[in-house]
């Protein structure tokens, strides 16, 4: 483990424990995960909350993978969608209105972040701990690893 004592994970991760009891799994309510569910964009790929009303991606700009589109209210012509457009695009029609912008390939069904309670964990270590830095960037991985790890254990064996 290297510089870091074994004694100061057990002690970090217990008080993790102590501090946030239902979070970690696993737990009594869901024994791998009790994250909200998730889907992905299936354009770009971008992993977000699941709302079954979603109709844009959260992604969504000019320089992302992610076809904006929406359509004339009068004719129903398909089209990509641009910001200040003021006609439809079809040659009989005229109309100027158009539908509120929709990702073009929809989104995935809904399913869990995670599919093992280690990987939960990991990520739960990461937003109660301070070894996240002020960018938002893991700073220290490997003791991530060590909390993480420590408590599933911990947890594991206080479930059986």
């Amino acid at each position: 483990m290297g510089n870091i004592r074994p004694s100061f994970i057990k002690i970090r991760a217990i008080a993790l424990c102590e501090e946030y009891p239902d979070q970690f799994s696993p737990n009594e309510g869901e024994p791998i995960c009790n994250c909200p569910p998730v889907h992905k964009c299936n354009d770009c790929g971008e992993v977000m909350v699941y709302d079954e009303n979603r109709k844009l991606c959260e992604n969504s700009d000019i320089d992302s993978k992610c076809k904006i589109m929406h359509d004339c209210t009068d004719c129903g012509h398909k089209m990509s969608y641009k910001r200040n457009q003021k006609k439809c695009g079809k040659q009989a029609c005229e109309s100027n209105s158009f539908s509120t912008p929709y990702s073009k390939n929809g989104f995935s069904d809904c399913f869990q972040p995670h599919n093992n309670s280690f990987d939960h964990n990991k990520k739960l270590v990461e937003r109660f701990t301070d070894l996240v830095g002020e960018d938002d960037k893991l700073v220290n991985k490997r003791m991530r690893n060590w909390i993480a790890g420590y408590i599933t254990r911990y947890k594991q064996r206080r479930v059986d």
